[in-house]
């Protein structure tokens, strides 16, 4: 490489460094400096030498002091004498002790005669004071005279001002605090009124424009001066924030001291004089008071931490605690040694929203209006005093006081961006003092990353979801249900049937990717060491509330969908028996033949009235369970958003609040564990050992000589075969009880509907002539019904009427001819219509549909394993009815965050559907079987 390019190379990388360096302060603790040579110089944090043959540290060891205080004349050798100022506590050192200079230059004495001024113990001529000052204070929009800044102003824009000779390093240094101080308690609000007047902070920046040294390689702190504004003509604000060299590497390990904090602020009196650098720790910036382990628990890194508390507002008067007006420059202290013999301290920007003039407007969301400052303080006082022994008008406090923290992205993990203080300021007047009012204040620290990589695989992952989704619906279920109706076009019935079947896919699909999200975080958010993941803020949480929202929506349409299916299918129950015999003629006649008893079926109708809402899961216990794991054990614990993850927590430790992201990853893990035991419990033990009720459903079929014709789309439904292999039900008792005996010693046929078989219960493929037959024969008495509905008779009404308002004698017509109708049917003794009996392939079981067609005139039945008719009930639907409960269970619980009222909402909903279809379910049983509804209880 030729040399040229290798200087500048070195020329760049010395840029670079000098750019990444500049909010790095090299510090040096207070008690290090070498006395009487050094002196610390809380100007820029480091230790000084003390210069010219006169000068040496003062016992207090550290230039402050101000204006007229306690002086010590200085005599530089190469150069004219000047008055170096120290403070209050070096004043019984002094070698030298007189009043300021400007007395003496005015008055040859310690006077100052009219028409000179005396301001911060200093004499301004008329000359001086000539210069137009804003002394005004604002509060309430009202414009008003703050006695401190009128008497400290001048005096401190002079002191801050080198003298003829001096160098930039020579201001009194506490004097260009002071002036620093007064631009504060401005809330750096700069005169822009096109007025000739000048305030603290239009001064203290001239004389920073004037300053051309800067403190190390910090361009926005100029040598003694204070650092009050960051230079956004050098540094934009996202540059700020987005700053990559604080490289401490945070951890959640307790024992660690990464798994904390550590902020420092170099503390100032209001008078200038530097107070330290103190930790943050023990409620320092905390107005609200609390035991130290909770105080100091908003400093653990990764802990979500806020406070919220109100104050009398007497104590800003009263509490003399307030009365000491103390500001804070804040600093991260950095781990990783730069620079090996000193420590680093990592500037804090502050951003305060009440600040607002020109262009600058801090309360908005927009960064390039932004204006970050270093110095803050909590409660002011001072500012709004009228005289030096006066009350002041009001009292500026920080009613909101916030640290944002952000992880760096990438492969850094543990590292974070420069966090950011954020302050609004609010004021309480005399007028609240005398009400005794009460204010609220809040401080928080929140923590946050770029969740862009996760959100782009969650839609990653809604979208092949819901892809799948939409090609499920498509191919399976619409084309399932058009080969089941016999739709030969596709037509806007189709299209719509479509869209709705794929609301439960689609709200299957938002809702699993919501889910998965959540145990993501769940599961490696408080297990980590070394930090990488952090929660979601709220404004990020928005896109998984987005997501569990749009699934509780359609999951509600499909619940809709689901209850609409169920309560209009088309049921009939097929009467096997047979008149025994005639009555007797009492004209000594043929007699006429024994009417079949109706009993039976009613009987049937309303056992199947009652399994209609039977589920294989108790929501009550389901509920209960829910709630015993979350808040009795203690699961609930570990979604609060600290990093801390313990089922019992100590009443003296700082909780963070619950992420509902959290919640929701826990919650909904409980709740289907408990539905998974619920269902292998109920599958494996109590259907086989106590009580099958579908089983028992089909065995009162055949005892009651009646089988159940279903039809849940045109041509596709469910058979139960019941009749009986005794020929007969309608018996005694001791028949009865015979009946069952030759059955338990095998000495009559089996069940089935196939000779020696005993598989009762099939799916029907069925011939479309049997359909318009059935049609035929129920759709008038329907229209019947309908009819007397439109005319509001009376459902028991009298006369030769049934409770729907139809005429007996048809009814009853109605009834025979169907029952006989769909007996011949079943029996094969139709010529014009016939089935098969067959199994159905794995496939076909697995999309649940038929590859193979009903004609016209032939059907088919499928074997199934005892149960497919439960399809029609809720008993086969438990997934449908578990997903849509847990979504409801779900989303009342990001509203509500409590996991008593989501169960009891969500019970409240459950038993809402359910009294829905049973009493949809009832009411489309007596209108398609032909039972009056009165029969059915």
């Amino acid at each position: 490489m030729a040399p040229r390019t290798k200087i500048l190379s070195l020329l760049l990388l010395l840029n670079f460094y000098v750019a990444a360096a500049q909010f790095f302060i090299n510090y040096a603790a207070t008690d290090s400096c070498q006395r009487p040579t050094e002196y610390y110089n809380f100007a820029n944090l480091r230790c000084d030498t003390c210069t010219g043959a006169d000068s040496q540290t003062s016992t207090g060891g550290d230039v402050g002091g101000w204006l007229g205080m306690c002086v010590v004349w200085h005599r530089d050798i190469a150069g004219p004498g000047y008055w170096q100022v120290y403070p209050l506590s070096c004043w019984a050192d002094c070698r030298c002790v007189r009043c300021h200079q400007s007395f003496i230059d005015v008055s040859g004495s310690c006077t100052c005669p009219d028409p000179n001024q005396v301001h911060g113990g200093i004499c301004f001529t008329d000359a001086q004071i000539g210069v137009s000052q804003n002394l005004d204070f604002t509060w309430d929009s009202d414009t008003k005279l703050s006695y401190y800044i009128e008497e400290y102003l001048l005096a401190a824009s002079l002191g801050c001002t080198p003298a003829t000779g001096a160098t930039d390093a020579q201001r009194n240094l506490t004097a260009c605090q002071l002036l620093g101080n007064l631009c504060v308690l401005r809330l750096y609000n700069r005169q822009n009124d096109g007025t000739n007047q000048e305030d603290g902070c239009t001064l203290l920046q001239a004389l920073s424009d004037d300053n051309n040294d800067n403190v190390g390689t910090v361009q926005d702190w100029k040598v003694a001066m204070p650092w009050l504004y960051y230079n956004h003509l050098l540094n934009d604000v996202s540059e700020i924030l987005s700053d990559t060299e604080i490289t401490t590497k945070f951890t959640f390990t307790a024992a660690s001291q990464s798994s904390k904090l550590d902020l420092v602020v170099a503390a100032y009196s209001l008078n200038g004089d530097f107070l330290g650098i103190q930790d943050v720790t023990g409620g320092l910036l905390q107005l609200c008071k609390d035991s130290n382990t909770r105080l100091d628990a908003a400093y653990v890194f990764g802990t979500t931490y806020s406070q919220r508390c109100q104050l009398n507002v007497q104590d800003f008067w009263n509490n003399t605690a307030y009365q000491q007006m103390v500001f804070y420059d804040m600093c991260i202290l950095h781990q990783y040694y730069r620079y090996p013999d000193d420590s680093t301290l990592y500037a804090i920007p502050v951003r305060i929203t009440n600040v607002a003039y020109s262009d600058t407007d801090n309360s908005g969301s927009d960064r390039t209006k932004w204006q970050l400052v270093r110095r803050f303080f909590l409660v002011d006082p001072i500012g709004a005093k009228l005289a030096a022994d006066g009350d002041p008008q009001v009292v500026r406090y920080a009613s909101s006081f916030s640290i944002s923290v952000q992880l760096q992205s990438g492969n850094r993990e543990g590292e974070i961006y420069p966090p950011l203080v954020t302050i609004t300021y609010s004021e309480a007047s005399l007028d609240d003092f005398n009400a005794n009012a009460k204010v609220t204040v809040t401080f928080s620290v929140s923590y946050e990353m770029s969740t862009a990589t996760y959100e782009q695989d969650v839609q990653i992952a809604i979208g092949v979801l819901s892809a799948l989704a939409i090609l499920w619906a498509l191919f399976v279920s619409t084309s399932s249900w058009r080969r089941r109706i016999g739709a030969q076009m596709v037509d806007c019935t189709s299209l719509l049937k479509f869209i709705v079947y794929m609301f439960g896919p689609l709200g299957n699909a938002f809702f699993l990717v919501a889910m998965g999200a959540a145990l993501s975080w769940l599961l490696f958010f408080k297990r980590q060491d070394q930090v990488y993941l952090l929660l979601p803020t709220p404004a990020q949480e928005e896109t998984f509330i987005i997501y569990l929202s749009v699934a509780c929506a359609l999951k509600c349409l499909e619940m809709l969908h689901f209850l609409f299916t169920q309560m209009t299918i088309d049921i009939f129950f097929i009467d096997w028996e047979r008149p025994r015999g005639k009555t007797a003629d009492v004209e000594g006649g043929n007699g006429k033949s024994q009417s079949v008893s109706m009993w039976r079926t009613y009987f049937v109708a309303n056992e199947w009235n009652e399994i209609q809402t039977t589920r294989k899961s108790n929501t009550v216990f389901q509920l209960f369970a829910v709630l015993l794991f979350m808040n009795v054990v203690g699961f609930e614990n570990l979604t609060t958003t600290d990093p801390r993850a313990y089922l019992v927590i100590n009443s003296e430790q700082y909780v963070g609040g619950y992420s509902k992201l959290l919640r929701f990853g826990m919650m909904s893990t409980v709740y289907l564990v408990v539905a998974i035991v619920q269902w292998l419990f109920f599958t494996f033990f109590y259907e086989r050992f106590v009580e099958d009720k579908l089983g028992q459903f089909v065995d009162l079929c055949s005892m009651a000589n009646v089988s159940v014709f279903i039809m849940a789309n045109t041509h596709f439904g469910y058979y139960i075969h019941g009749r009986s292999v005794h020929g007969q039900a309608d018996t005694g008792i001791q028949e009865m009880y015979e009946m069952l005996v030759r059955e338990e010693e095998n000495r009559c046929g089996q069940r089935g509907l196939l000779a020696n078989t005993d598989n009762q219960t099939f799916e029907m493929s069925l011939p479309h002539k049997l359909r318009d037959q059935y049609d035929s024969i129920i759709k008038p008495l329907q229209q019947q019904a309908a009819a007397a509905r439109g005319q509001n008779r009376q459902r028991a009404g009298g006369g030769n009427t049934t409770s729907a308002g139809v005429d007996i004698n048809q009814q009853v017509d109605a009834y025979k001819k169907l029952n006989k109708y769909l007996a011949a049917f079943i029996d094969r003794s139709r010529p014009d219509i016939d089935y098969i009996v067959k199994d159905k392939m794995f496939l076909e079981r697995l999309l649940d549909m038929e590859f193979l067609e009903a004609t016209d005139t032939k059907g088919h039945f499928y074997n199934d394993d005892g149960h497919s008719f439960d399809a029609v009930l809720f008993y086969g639907n438990e997934l449908v009815l578990l997903t849509f409960e847990l979504v409801v269970f779900s989303v009342v619980d990001l509203i509500g965050q409590s996991y008593v009222l989501d169960a009891v909402i969500t019970y409240l909903v459950s038993r809402f559907v359910s009294n829905l279809r049973d009493s949809g379910g009832r009411k489309n049983l007596a209108k398609k079987t032909l039972v009056d509804e009165r029969f059915l209880i």
